[in-house]
This record gives C-alpha cells, sequence and structure tokens, in this order.
C-alpha cells in the first residue's frame, strides 16, 4: 500500500475492504493503514472492514480512537460526538479523551458549559498544546468569554497550521474579534478561512453569523 503512484494505492485500498477479515487485529491494522494515508473513500472502506467486528471491539479504546479518526474524515458530525462520547465515557481522566470531546462538542456547538469545563481541563494540564489551546478558546467564545478567548488565541501560533485545523483557528479568531468590536481584524480572519474545510454545522453557524455581520457594517455606514 505504501506506493507513490495514489491510483495503484486506491486500487489496493479497495482491494483491502473487500477482503474478510477473520481476525480483528489484523482488521484493525488494515483499518489504520487506510486512515493514514487515504482520504475519504479510504476511510469509508476501513468503516467497511471494522464493521463486522464492532461487538467485539465496541469497549476497546484503540478501536473508538479508530472510529474517531474516520467520522473525523467522513465529517459526520453527529457520529464524531457519539464517539467522542463514549470515548470520554471509558478514559475520563485521559487527556486526549478530554481534549476530543471538547473539540467534537465545540464543532457542533453543542453544551458549551461541558465543553469549557473539559477543555480547561485539559488545558491546565498541558498550557501549551496548541491544539488544546485552540479548542479551549472556542469553548471560551462559545460561552461568551470573547476576551478570555482572546487571550488565549494570541498563543496559538497560525503559521504552518494544517489547513483544516487552521480553518478551526479562523472560525474562532472571527469570532471573537467580531463579538470584540474589532472590524478588521475579524474582515481579516474571514479572508483567511477557508470555508471548505469547515463541518455543515460550522458552516451553517457561518452563513447566519456573516447576514448579521454585514447588517452591523450597513448600519454604521448608513
Amino acid at each position: 500500500w505504501q506506493t507513490n503512484d495514489e491510483s495503484s494505492a486506491r486500487h489496493a485500498f479497495a482491494q483491502a475492504a473487500e477482503l474478510k477479515f477473520n481476525d480483528e487485529r489484523l482488521a484493525m491494522t488494515a483499518a489504520k493503514t487506510m486512515v493514514a494515508i487515504g482520504g475519504v473513500p479510504e476511510a469509508r472502506q476501513a468503516l467497511q472492514i471494522l464493521e463486522p467486528f464492532h461487538d467485539v471491539l465496541a469497549n476497546s479504546i484503540p478501536y473508538l480512537e479508530m472510529r474517531l479518526r474516520i467520522e473525523d474524515k467522513l465529517k459526520r458530525s453527529s457520529r464524531l460526538l457519539q464517539v467522542a462520547r463514549l470515548l470520554y465515557e471509558r478514559d475520563p481522566n485521559s487527556l486526549k479523551s478530554m481534549n476530543n470531546y471538547a473539540a467534537a462538542l465545540t464543532t457542533l456547538r453543542r453544551e458549551p458549559e461541558l465543553a469549557v469545563r473539559l477543555s480547561l481541563e485539559a488545558y491546565q494540564q498541558a498550557p501549551n498544546r496548541q491544539i488544546i489551546l485552540l479548542n479551549h478558546a472556542k469553548a471560551l467564545a462559545q460561552n461568551g468569554r470573547f476576551a478570555d478567548a482572546h487571550a488565549v488565541l494570541q498563543r496559538v501560533i497560525a503559521r504552518g497550521m494544517d489547513p483544516r485545523i487552521a480553518a478551526q483557528y479562523y472560525l474562532v479568531l472571527f469570532e471573537t474579534q467580531w463579538k470584540l468590536g474589532r472590524r478588521f481584524e475579524a474582515e481579516y480572519a474571514l479572508r483567511n478561512l477557508e470555508t471548505k474545510y469547515l463541518w455543515d454545522t460550522q458552516q451553517t453557524w457561518l452563513e447566519r453569523s456573516l447576514a448579521e455581520f454585514e447588517s452591523e457594517a450597513a448600519a454604521t455606514t448608513a
């Protein structure tokens, strides 16, 4: 599977998905490779490989972590939240579980008080980790704590970010700067925001917010 020929790799992934694995460990290894190297089609194929072993693996943390990565690639928000919640319930003291659950909640803009509690606990354990800072800023903003979110965002280094993570950064940067009355900075965030990387829930929120943002601008110039 490790080849520079993308079409050959995709063909190999498709063939692997058709195999009937007799061992859940082999299925997990194959799925892990697909998710690491592939895109959306390979994530679907990885899910197909794992499906026969769901009952056996349902309580396994490595399996749930794999499912979380698959749902992230497929952008199935409700499934992502479900799996993130299960992971947190299985291992509530895990920094990774806390951060992933907070990320899922903020992506769907659900239960903001729980999201900020989780993100704060993760932040207290790893105050310099960039993805944890970003998730904490998102949670703070969704609780209306825009000045606090802005302070956290000042510690996030946007340069060189993965484009999907950068989209999350510029989205919360837009929200905080807009709500703090900093229109120039909010417009800067919008110019750098690649909306193709946002989730459906975030796209919907952004469309509504942009209508309000633009009507405010019209009112100030009238």
